[in-house]
């Protein structure tokens, strides 16, 4: 008997270390050689930013996430950033804002302004619906101006600037931001009173304690993309090349798009504020943006010259960094998802706990292993924010691993392919 137990404790142990030594080969795969390391933090450390940057484990590991395990996610991203970025930086420096910020969206949403989570923070800033109503964004039936990239980022600039009265850290504005000022002044009374972000901390929610690391490791990949080989996936030249006009009246956008001759699908994308397909005509003040080559049809149909507040043509012609690509702006069917209501002790002191993240309505499913990936099979309600906080993988490569869009989200029974 006691050599049955003595030969099975054995087996035992052959198993674990079976199960246990791919992960960790695997673990210590994930890291830059030493080479390479030295670099990346040379380049981290050169980089101008006011928020307190600092080349800690967890940034030099999303680093490597971004620029070498999902290079092609990376492509994307950076490739819808010349869609936003011009809107972004003229009003961050409107506001006299970090500059930085104007890359805070691609944590908070990978450049989708459909993007809703799970407790119904929506566009490309995730404002809940307090929290924008307080900003006066406006959420009717027609219109959800949290989706508007440019009301949206004037209402996040005001929020992150009033955040900032409070704390005079960026790294702690942007925990709040993430995470909520009563979560934050939590951990500041557990640090003692201090308010830098690298002090308060281990004293803040997990997702919170990875959101400052994400972030920095956003600005190093939005500035030295190009020194890991990474070539930015631009769209077609109507989504990128854009005129911006202030609106005055109703504009149905499935008869703009047919005066201009440009597909519905693709004025809805540009557009993603706009609800039911129209600018409502109510009095109040409106923006859309079409393909600049389709602006002299608007102004002879629509409007006048007088209306243009912003002209992107020049931006993104053979541009070669994004980092600074906004200095050449200075003269120049998507899904319907449902926002819950949120239910009552939402809010956290005089602004609301808030959800990072995009919720595509997802259904549970059972899990398949194979050596590189997991696939989950959609039976119940889950969202692909859950699955993608589940197993520490981005959002945006969930998307690309599976060819995801807003107008192609997947169906009961479809097997979501993650990797590991």
């Amino acid at each position: 008997m006691k050599l049955e137990l003595v030969s099975y404790c054995k087996f035992r142990l052959v198993v674990i270390l079976l199960i246990l030594l791919p992960q960790v080969i695997f673990a210590s795969a994930r890291r830059f050689d030493p080479e390479t390391d030295r670099l990346v933090k040379e380049r981290f450390l050169s980089m101008a930013a006011e928020i307190d940057v600092r080349y800690s484990d967890e940034v030099r590991d999303r680093i490597f996430y971004y620029v070498e395990k999902h290079k092609n996610a990376s492509a994307q991203i950076l490739g819808r950033l010349p869609m936003y970025l011009p809107i972004f930086t003229d009003i961050v420096r409107e506001k006299q804002m970090p500059e930085e910020l104007v890359y805070l969206p691609i944590v908070e949403s990978s450049l989708f302004p459909e993007a809703v989570s799970k407790v119904g923070a929506t566009g490309l800033w995730q404002f809940m619906r307090p929290t924008a109503q307080l900003m006066g964004l406006k959420m009717t039936k027609n219109v959800d101006e949290r989706r508007d990239p440019i009301k949206s980022t004037e209402a996040a600039m005001d929020y992150l600037k009033h955040l900032y009265k409070i704390y005079g850290s960026w790294g702690t504005v942007l925990a709040a931001y993430n995470s909520g000022t009563g979560t934050v002044n939590k951990a500041i009374r557990r640090a003692g009173n201090k308010k830098n972000y690298w002090a308060i901390r281990q004293y803040l929610p997990r997702e919170t304690q990875q959101y400052v690391p994400r972030f920095l490791a956003i600005l190093y990949v939005v500035n030295h993309y190009k020194d890991h080989g990474i070539v930015p996936r631009v769209p077609g030249d109507d989504m990128v090349h854009t005129s911006i006009a202030r609106v005055k009246g109703h504009i149905n956008l499935n008869e703009l798009a047919r005066d201009m001759g440009v597909e519905r699908e693709m004025l809805l994308k540009l557009n993603p504020g706009y609800i039911r397909g129209y600018v409502p005509g109510n009095g109040n003040e409106h923006y859309i943006i079409i393909p600049h080559n389709k602006l002299g049809v608007y102004i002879e149909k629509y409007g006048s010259g007088d209306d243009i507040v912003k002209i992107n043509s020049s931006f993104a012609t053979n541009f070669d960094d994004l980092s600074i690509a906004y200095k050449a702006t200075d003269d120049t069917e998507r899904s319907e998802i449902s926002i819950p209501e949120l239910p009552s002790g939402e809010e956290d002191n005089d602004f609301p706990t808030r959800d990072n993240g995009a919720d595509m309505y997802l259904k549970n499913a059972s899990i398949i292993n194979d050596r590189t990936y997991k696939y989950i099979r959609l039976t119940n309600g889950q969202s692909l924010r859950q699955i993608a906080e589940n197993y520490g993988v981005e959002l945006a490569v969930l998307l690309d691993e599976n060819n995801y869009s807003s107008s192609n989200l997947p169906r009961l029974g479809d097997l979501v392919k993650i990797p590991m």
